[in-house]
């Protein structure tokens, strides 16, 4: 025991927006950490956890998990760590907006938000798109650059459509959205509409409110900042009452999502907020929205003159626009920052950074290496570039717009699997970039794990690609299966007689000969059925898929296949083919079915191929 490094932890999450119970957040990501920490320390009985103090609860003492775990270092060093994790809850910190100013700001908020999100989506779509669609020169042989051509080419046809749909669809939201919130405002002076329509205003303001706040209410916004600064304190507090010995080992570590990103990036490096910090080590923001809440202003848009205390005496100044990338990249000491952002993250849209045009850059670094040989991006950039910003994670989390941004605490493989080796020390991690580029985990090309953690967040992100695929191919098939005369009546026929047979009622009187009449009925159950079967086959391979990427040791990585997504998706495109071939034409077409079959042969590989985005390293400029 005495050889032993001591080591202490303290992590300290912040959570996003909108309403958050009493510990939600911090159980939230405490449970995935420290399960990930016991997997990594191996399966030794002395390294198991160890829980000290668990309280999560509703009191007014602060929400707070410790623990315990042995385990050895990438040097081979036997380390005894003690951490603790405790939630910066800064939603009960302040007075909410009345509605109506909710809904005043919410109006232009919204055109700013979906100008951001859909060029960001465009720009996503377009890439996944024009990153096979353009040839290099040999090695590719001439004749597999003829069979790719057409498929490739249809899919860059369809992107550009996938775009301009999605811009068609984003815009007629935010018109739905714009012209609701006024009249929401309206309706509820009068009572007859008031209890109807509170509850949804309720939860409108719940939801977006706090965003307003942080925004418009400088004010209020300083008391959000207080909850997370007291909380750094209390946590260095700890950090210096347990390592009171010279070898002893500490770090202090915020992880913060969405706004609370944005409220933790404010505290840690806008000098003129407050007197000092206690100094982080490291600052982990997963789905942050940074750049598209920005920095607390007056209504006018201007910060302001106001009188603050710095190095605790008072000191009027006029607050300049906040720029959280410039303050970190010249802080000293150094903190280093790890930005977790989802590919079709719609708040997060992808890299922080300098400026519009730096974020650009960012982002398109983390698309740089090439998967197959003889192809190559249009926008091919280098790993190096000038624009500044903190190391870029991008991941894969539900490949869903509607899911992605709540969903960085269950990607185990790209978000905690990091997160718990920083904690552990047991990162692999180079700043000196390698002749074949830096893989995920910014591993240095002597790590012995580096061939196993590229190959684990390679199957992570071809299974997450798969998945969303198959959504849409589900979703494709429900509906081909309704509009087509064929394939709808042989369903209800096939349905009739399959009540008829529970029930043992005749198919042509009664309650079933009625609901066998009702062709809307039938249209529905017949979309809902295909829809809910679908999707959940598709889910339950999947879950089973993504333990065997996450849990396995290196050595078993090698044999993972997703059989059943392979399968799944050849079914699915099989049927669409029948469908639309086939039962939709009636004679069939060589041409088409020979071009068809070329688009469907194109999507069962589509999730194999592609480029993997990889992390960024940090450039302070």
């Amino acid at each position: 025991m005495a050889d032993r490094v001591p080591s202490f932890v303290e992590v300290v999450v912040v959570h996003g927006m909108g309403h958050q119970r009493s510990s939600e957040t911090l159980l939230e990501w405490a449970e995935p950490l420290i399960e990930r920490i016991q997997w990594l320390a191996g399966t030794a009985p002395e390294n198991q956890v160890t829980f000290g103090r668990v309280r999560a609860d509703s009191s007014d003492v602060n929400e707070y998990v410790s623990g315990r775990v042995l385990y050895t270092d990438l040097d081979g060093r036997e380390r005894d760590l003690a951490f603790g994790i405790r939630e910066a809850r800064w939603a009960d910190a302040f007075l909410p907006m009345k509605p109506s100013q909710v809904f005043s700001w919410g109006v232009d908020f919204l055109w700013h938000t979906t100008l951001r999100l859909g060029t960001y989506f465009a720009r996503v779509l377009r890439l996944g798109a024009w990153q096979l669609a353009e040839l290099r020169p040999p090695p590719t042989p001439p004749a597999m650059r003829a069979i790719l051509l057409v498929p490739l080419g249809l899919t860059l046809a369809l992107a550009w459509l996938a775009v301009s749909v999605m811009w068609v669809l984003v815009l007629a939201i935010s018109l739905l959205v714009a012209a609701l919130l006024p009249a929401l405002s309206i309706l509820l002076i009068f009572p007859i509409f008031q209890n109807l329509l509170q509850r949804i205003v309720d939860g409108l303001v719940e939801f977006v409110g706090d965003v307003a706040v942080w925004t418009k209410r400088p004010v209020r916004a300083a008391a959000m900042r207080g909850v997370v600064r007291e909380s750094l304190r209390e946590a260095r507090a700890s950090l210096d009452a347990a390592a009171a010995g010279p070898a002893a080992r500490t770090k202090l570590v915020v992880l913060a999502h969405s706004q609370g990103a944005a409220i933790t990036a404010d505290t840690l490096f806008d000098a003129l907020n407050d007197e000092p910090l206690p100094h982080v080590d490291a600052f982990v923001s997963v789905g942050a929205v940074i750049t598209l809440l920005g920095a607390s202003r007056w209504p006018d848009g201007v910060r302001g003159t106001v009188v603050r205390a710095v190095n605790g005496a008072p000191r009027m100044a006029l607050v300049p626009e906040f720029n959280p990338v410039a303050a970190w990249a010249s802080a000293t000491p150094p903190t280093r920052w790890l930005n977790f952002w989802a590919i079709w993250d719609p708040f997060s849209a992808g890299p922080v950074s300098t400026s519009s045009a730096a974020r650009i850059e960012r982002w398109r670094q983390s698309y740089r290496w090439k998967v197959l040989p003889g192809l190559r991006l249009t926008e091919d950039v280098g790993v190096t570039g000038s624009a500044s910003g903190p190391e870029e994670h991008p991941v894969h989390n539900t490949a869903l717009p509607f899911t992605d941004h709540q969903s960085y605490s269950s990607n185990i493989p790209q978000v905690i699997d990091p997160v718990a080796r920083l904690l552990l020390d047991l990162e692999p991690s180079s700043s000196t970039r390698t002749a074949d580029g830096a893989d995920v985990t910014l591993a240095a090309p002597d790590f012995a794990g580096r061939q196993a953690e590229r190959l684990r967040n390679t199957l992570h992100v071809r299974g997450i690609k798969a998945l969303g695929l198959h959504r849409l191919l589900v979703l494709a098939v429900a509906v081909a299966a309704v509009v087509l005369p064929v394939p709808a009546e042989v369903i209800r026929t096939v349905a009739t007689r399959v009540l008829a047979f529970l029930f043992a009622a005749d198919a042509t009187t009664g309650w079933l000969g009625w609901l066998g009449q009702q062709s809307w009925l039938a249209t529905a159950v017949i979309v809902a059925g295909v829809a809910i079967i679908g999707l959940w086959a598709n889910a339950r391979l999947w879950r089973y898929h993504r333990r065997k990427i996450t849990w396995r040791q290196d050595g078993e990585l090698a044999g993972v296949r997703w059989i059943g997504g392979l399968v799944l998706r050849t079914v699915l495109v099989a049927a669409l083919w029948w469908l639309l071939v086939v039962a939709a034409t009636g004679a069939v077409n060589p041409w088409l079915a020979i071009v068809a079959a070329l688009v469907g042969i194109a999507l069962v590989i589509a999730p194999l191929l592609g480029l993997r985005p990889l992390v960024v390293p940090e450039h302070r400029g």
